[in-house]
């Protein structure tokens, strides 16, 4: 074995490095020697700038110190750690044997000068057991084996020049080359106080699964994630570390100058514990708290986007204003112009009566004088042609007959009497007289007998034409009465008409001005609303007055539409983080891109309450904007809803019969988990970490009196806050979508006869497969089929439909691996009632294989990979097989 270099044959760094494990040991207790725990913390605080070689190191793999420190170790604080760099002196402390082996290896691995930094450091990859087992357990995840990354540094260290070259960025720029971190994968889901920085019960990968998997942006809400367990299995634990997770990825990512991050950098925690709420309404309590525990920042974000839509509301409403008063004026206009011809056709109809009323006699009368005019020539023609021989009798008959007419006939009319007449009636009477005269005056000797005839004849001419003058302008009259009436009527009709008109064009151009003017108002009332809201819309004011009158108002405290209510205002919560997401889905700021609920302490709710509880699950479930996460004791819940619900069977029925309590499970979980108690190792390890921080760090011993030869700066405060005080986040902002070959799809689909037949079962088959192909450490692809891929859908096929017999196989865990095949441990199975279906699966299975599958001379060891987190996917605990 080669010897440890004395002090002249170090550098600086590695003589500063061994003065900090002094001041380590002395942080651990008096009398301790310099242990390979003490080397490791005084190597990093050696260089305690981001380029040190022990915190490239460890910080490539997303570690911190405290991941590799022993539970016991103390709390490591800037005031702790001065106090210890005090008590180094001149005089070193004393070192195990396993130090003085590390060191002497990192003698051996320089080329002629000093011991550097970078020796020591490969000196503990290669022979600190203690350093080379935590650090193993902390990369895990990345599938890197301590012993090849030891080797491969030997050669990094053989073709590094330590005089020029910066060992720490040389180093980092390394490790990215030759073991560079593979992206964890996302799982995809179908959808259908405690300290969670300190992992002291072992649950760290569980709970970065599940951090991965709530964080995707690939997961598409909404999802229910069930945590199962009995009372005190660290069911809360597990919820709090799946939150601190996500908050550390979402910090991760956040920081991260990728395009490519596929988490949300912005997810809202709300807790809701449904026992502090068993006295009052369910629904009251559950928004309230939702609405409470959004952050200032995330009511901010979102109220910048809510204020962003009015402000567009408002132009264009405003838009809608002018547009609307725009048309307004030229219907005014056309009201104006039909108001107007209405008052004139009125006017104008009333003038049309009067003068139809002043000008109806002297119409009349000229429609007379001209029909006598007409009648006077015949009448004279008549006269002069017709003899004078009719029978006197029949003319005085005619002429009483004219004389009754005439006692209510036109005679009595003044207007009848026009000069026509007068020159007729003359025409008619006078000139058979005077002929009568004449022929007397001429002839003087007719004799008396004949002169009384011819006064006779002419009387009787005379009645006889005066009766026919009074009958026929009778008729006259009233024919020109009926024909002057009939043009006057239709002149007031007309007149009358286009008033009708008019008024019927001016009723519509009031209605349509109407219309106008009330839209008019509707639309800048509707302008006003919308900018006293934006008045009141300061900062945070938006969400924050929504949240707030929630809070206050009667709404969720009243029984009254309490579910439309509810709906109502979760369905405006989503759509506003929805609408958000998709327009600023890379906006660095603080508006939730998700809400995480987690609901706990169901457990001490009575029945009633717990079956509420499940309700407002599902129906939060409606919204994709939710991530619920329950914790639960199983046997409460089941308990409480055979209670709640009493025709729910106590076992499930295979049949598909009558539901039971985990078919009603199955509704709300997507995935469930089962949280197992812990075991004594873990129990220790709680114990210890919460007792060391009461537990004395320095005993007697007092600071030495001399100058210390290390001291704490910046840089080491630094190195604290980043590497000594927390637990490494571990995770990786570049992680991407799950994703699988096409020889898995089709091996999957292979499995359909032993999953369950429900489409919901088969939905948390593919839910299971991706997170347990999403976990860490990465499961293989390659060899010959089933790679373990393959074989942990197997198993996980397996157990979901006959539990029993997967338990009793993973019973016969094969110590060493390689001694046992799958098959063989089938063979060994006896008295199961789930043998017969299996070896039907291997038969078909071998049937369509050309040649036939080797899949049963796997190794058993291959299956067993990830059975532990295999069996604690379930509603319940595994029933364990008889005998166990």
């Amino acid at each position: 074995m080669s010897e440890a270099p004395d002090q002249t044959s170090m550098s600086q760094s590695l003589e500063r490095a061994l003065r900090w494990a002094e001041a380590s040991s002395a942080l651990r207790g008096p009398g301790r020697p310099v242990d390979e725990t003490d080397l490791f913390l005084g190597t990093l605080l050696a260089h305690p700038d981001t380029d040190g070689e022990m915190r490239r190191l460890i910080g490539h793999f997303g570690l911190s110190a405290r991941d590799l420190l022993p539970d016991n170790f103390p709390l490591v604080t800037v005031d702790s750690l001065g106090q210890a760099a005090a008590t180094v002196a001149g005089v070193a402390r004393s070192r195990d044997s396993s130090v003085e082996n590390v060191l002497a290896i990192a003698a051996s691995m320089t080329s002629g000068g000093p011991t550097q930094l970078a020796h020591l450091v490969g000196a503990q990859l290669a022979a600190s057991e203690s350093f080379k087992v935590m650090f193993q357990r902390g990369i895990n995840r990345y599938g890197v084996s301590v012993t090849r990354l030891a080797d491969e540094y030997r050669t990094f260290l053989a073709g590094l020049d330590l005089q020029t070259d910066g060992a720490g960025r040389r180093l980092g720029d390394w490790l990215a080359q030759q073991f560079p971190r593979n992206p964890a994968s996302l799982a995809a889901v179908s959808a259908d106080t405690i300290d969670p920085n300190s992992d002291f019960v072992g649950i760290g990968v569980e709970a970065d699964a599940f951090a991965y998997l709530l964080a995707s942006k690939d997961l598409v809400p909404p999802v229910a994630v069930g945590l199962f367990g009995n009372w005190g299995s660290g069911k809360s634990f597990l919820m709090a570390k799946i939150r601190r997770r996500i908050e550390q990825l979402t910090d991760v990512a956040t920081k991260s100058e990728s395009d490519t991050v596929r988490v949300w950098t912005n997810i809202a925690h709300i807790e809701f514990n449904a026992w502090e709420y068993v006295e009052t309404n369910l629904w009251a309590a559950l928004l309230n708290r939702i609405f409470e525990q959004l952050t200032p920042s995330a009511r901010l974000k979102l109220s910048e986007r809510r204020r962003a839509k009015t402000d567009a509301e408002i132009t264009a409403q405003k838009k809608v204003v002018e547009t609307a008063r725009k048309e307004l004026e030229p219907l005014k206009e056309a009201e104006t112009e039909k108001a107007t011809a209405a008052r004139k056709a009125t006017t104008d109809l009333d003038q049309t009566a009067e003068q139809a009323a002043a000008i109806r006699d002297g119409l009349i009368t000229r429609e007379l004088e001209a029909g006598a005019r007409s009648a006077f020539i015949r009448q004279v023609s008549v006269a002069i042609e017709d003899s004078l021989g009719e029978d006197l009798t029949e003319a005085i008959t005619e002429a009483n007959a004219a004389a009754v007419a005439a006692r209510s006939g036109p005679w009595l009319n003044t207007k009848f009497w026009t000069r026509w007449r007068l020159l007729y009636l003359g025409a008619v009477v006078l000139v058979p007289v005077l002929g009568f005269l004449l022929e007397q005056y001429v002839s003087a000797l007719t004799g008396a007998v004949s002169s009384l005839v011819a006064v006779l004849t002419l009387a009787a001419f005379g009645l006889r034409s005066a009766a026919a003058f009074s009958q026929t302008q009778q008729e006259a009259l009233r024919a020109a009465e009926d024909n002057v009436d009939t043009k006057l009527r239709e002149t007031v009709q007309a007149a009358r008409d286009r008033r009708t008109k008019a008024e019927d064009e001016l009723k519509q151009a009031r209605k349509k001005l109407e219309e106008k003017a009330e839209e008019l108002r509707a639309a800048e009332a509707e302008q006003t609303v919308l900018e006293q809201k934006g008045v009141a819309q300061t900062a945070g004011s938006i969400l924050a007055g929504f949240v707030s009158s929630r809070n206050v108002s009667q709404d969720y405290r009243s029984q009254l539409s309490l579910i439309s209510t509810v709906k109502r205002d979760l369905t405006d919560l989503a759509d506003l983080t929805r609408e958000y997401n998709e327009e600023h889905a890379a906006d660095p700021g603080r508006s939730p891109n998700r809400i995480v609920l987690y609901i706990d302490d169901l457990d001490r709710c009575p029945p009633k309450k717990v079956v509420e509880v499940l309700e407002a699950v599902h129906l939060l479930l409606a919204f994709r904007l939710f991530v619920v996460v329950v914790a639960v004791d199983t046997r409460w819940l089941t308990s409480a809803l055979h209670t709640g619900l009493p025709t729910l069977q106590r076992q499930p029925d295979e049949t598909g019969g009558q539901p039971s309590a985990v078919d009603y499970l199955e509704k709300i979980f997507q995935v469930p988990f089962w949280v197992d108690p812990l075991d004594d190792a873990a129990r220790q390890r709680l114990l210890r970490g919460l007792l060391l921080p009461s537990v004395a760090r320095f005993g007697a011993e007092q600071p030495g009196q001399g100058t210390s030869l290390v001291e704490v700066g910046p840089r080491e405060k630094e190195l604290v806050a980043a590497m000594l005080t927390d637990y490494g986040v571990g995770l990786d902002s570049d992680a991407r979508a799950l994703s699988i070959t096409s020889d898995e799809l089709a091996f999957i689909e292979s499995l359909a006869p032993l999953i369950g037949g429900t489409p919901r079962r088969v939905k948390r088959f593919v839910n299971t497969c991706q997170l347990l192909l999403a976990m860490a450490p990465p499961l293989s692809t390659d060899g010959e089929q089933p790679t373990e891929r393959m074989a942990t859908c197997f198993m996980a096929a397996l157990h979901d439909a006959m539990p029993r017999l997967a338990e009793r196989l993973a019973a016969m865990q094969p110590t060493p691996p390689g001694t046992l095949t799958l098959s063989a441990a089938v063979a060994r199975v006896s008295q199961d009632t789930d043998l017969e279906r299996l070896n039907q699966w291997f038969a078909e299975r071998n049937e369509v294989q050309k040649p036939p599958s080797t899949f049963g001379n796997a190794d058993l060891s291959l299956f067993l990979k990830r059975f532990n987190v295999i069996r604690r996917l379930r509603f319940e605990p595994t029933p364990l097989p008889a005998g166990s």
